[in-house]
């Protein structure tokens, strides 16, 4: 998935995968995350619009990416090198699509029913939200099938200093979809 800006219309999206005729399975669970939650939230509302039906952000915005992640002592996986080869790298559900589904059991958070402490968070119609700490305690338990880390594999140098890539710090068993050009 080519998502670039964050905010392009689903029908825009450069897709690596057709989904039409794949057989990856549309109604994964699918955690998505950038480095604040803000770019996070919009490519996860773009999913729903490309037809996934069991999209998962942490919230509030501005406030639930790889950053505070890392901040809050969750696990990580430091210097690594991208390989998409690698088994690792090779989430079960593009080869099969399990006959049950798994439903969330903890507090979420939804158009219907905003967590309304979150200002300024725009909650996106279909998307599930929850607490950092709730994703975490999901990711830990493996409900996710795809852990989506939307940010670029290498470091992005700034002025005042450097957003970091995939490659120098992720969630472990995450997969970047590289939303943002290297340039």
């Amino acid at each position: 998935i080519n998502v670039f800006p964050p905010e392009t219309p689903a029908n825009e999206v450069e897709m690596l995968v057709d989904f039409t005729f794949g057989n990856m399975c549309k109604d994964a669970r699918i955690f998505v995350h950038c480095w604040s939650g803000i770019a996070g939230n919009m490519v996860a509302k773009t999913l729903i619009e490309l037809g996934f039906t069991n999209v998962h952000a942490a919230g509030p915005q501005g406030s639930a990416g790889m950053w505070a992640w890392r901040d809050a002592g969750y696990d990580v996986v430091m210097g690594d090198t991208f390989n998409a080869e690698e088994d690792r790298l090779q989430p079960t559900c593009m080869r099969h699509c399990p006959s049950g589904k798994a439903y969330c059991t903890r507090d979420v958070y939804s158009v219907v029913d905003p967590n309304t402490s979150w200002t300024d968070h725009p909650f996106h119609t279909q998307v599930w939200y929850h607490t950092l700490e709730d994703i975490y305690k999901l990711w830990k338990e493996d409900y996710f099938h795809f852990v989506l880390d939307i940010r670029p594999l290498q470091d992005v140098p700034l002025d005042d200093g450097v957003l970091e890539g995939w490659e120098t710090i992720h969630i472990p068993g995450s997969y970047p979809i590289n939303v943002f050009p290297p340039e």
